[in-house]
C-alpha cells in the first residue's frame, strides 16, 4: 500500500517559507518560556532560540526555521525518537505536535535547573508519550530500549559524540535513521564518515524536501547494521 503524502510535507513542498512551529499551540511555548525565565538560568541553543538568548522572543527565531524544517521532515515518519539532548523541550514539543502518534525519550544531563520542569510540563500535555532520562549519556543510553529514529544533539566533543553514535548503532531498529546535528563540526562528520566506511551508516540524500540551513548543519543517515 502506497502511503499519503502527509500533511506537514505538503507544506514543506508547496511552501517554502513555511515554518512548522506554526503547529504548536502558542501556549505551549511560552510556558516553555517562562519556566526557563523563573529558572534564573540562561537558555542554550535549540531549535527555537539561540544560545543564551534574551529575552526569549515570543516567535521563534527566524534564523533557525531551516532546522526547524529539516527536524519536522524527519519527524513526520516514524514511530518512536530518542533525543540525545533534550535542553527545555522545545524539539520534543515540535516532534510530538507534528507526529501526534510518535512516542518520544529525551536523554539529557539535567544540569540545567529548567530541564525538568519543561519535561513536567509537556508531560502533562503528552500524557503517556514522553520521557525523560536523566544522566550522561555514556553511561544511560544503553538502558533507554530502542527505536527507530534518533535525533543526535548532545555533547558534541569527541569523545561523548562517538559514544552516543556507538549507543544509538546498537539500538536501533531495522531500518532506524539518524538525524545528527552539527554536522559541520569536524569531528562529528569525521566520526560519521569513519561508520560509513565499516557500513554502520549509510547516508540518505533527501535533495529538494531538505533546507539549507546555512552554519547550523544537520545530516541523515540511515542505520544499516542494527543489533
Amino acid at each position: 500500500m502506497i502511503e499519503q503524502i502527509p500533511p506537514t510535507v505538503l507544506s514543506l513542498i508547496t511552501d517554502p517559507g513555511w515554518d512548522p512551529a506554526s503547529m504548536i499551540e502558542p501556549e505551549h511555548t511560552r510556558a516553555l518560556h517562562e519556566i526557563v525565565d523563573a529558572s534564573g538560568e540562561a537558555i542554550e541553543g535549540n531549535l527555537f532560540t539561540l544560545h543564551q538568548q534574551h529575552p526569549l522572543p515570543e516567535q521563534p527565531e527566524p534564523s533557525l526555521r531551516g532546522k526547524r524544517r529539516n527536524f519536522a521532515l524527519y519527524v513526520t515518519g516514524g514511530a518512536s525518537l530518542l533525543e540525545i539532548g533534550f535542553n527545555a523541550g522545545h524539539s520534543c514539543l515540535l516532534a510530538l505536535s507534528v507526529n501526534p502518534t510518535l512516542r518520544y525519550v529525551g536523554v539529557d544531563l539535567g544540569e540545567h535547573a529548567y530541564t525538568e520542569a519543561c519535561f513536567r510540563y509537556l508531560h502533562s500535555v503528552f500524557p503517556g508519550r514522553v520521557e525523560l532520562v536523566t544522566g550522561d549519556s555514556r553511561e544511560v543510553l544503553p538502558l533507554a530500549g530502542q527505536f527507530d529514529r534518533f535525533h543526535m544533539d548532545g555533547g558534541h566533543g569527541l569523545e561523548i559524540a562517538a559514544s552516543d553514535l556507538r549507543a544509538v548503532i546498537s539500538m536501533a531498529c531495522p531500518d532506524a535513521t539518524i538525524l545528527v546535528d552539527d554536522i559541520n563540526q569536524h569531528h562529528i562528520s569525521a566520526i560519521c564518515d569513519w561508520h560509513e566506511l565499516q557500513g554502520d551508516l549509510a547516508s540518505v540524500a533527501i535533495g529538494s524536501l531538505w533546507t539549507h540551513t546555512g552554519r547550523h548543519q544537520n545530516k541523515v543517515f540511515r542505520i544499516a547494521k542494527a543489533t
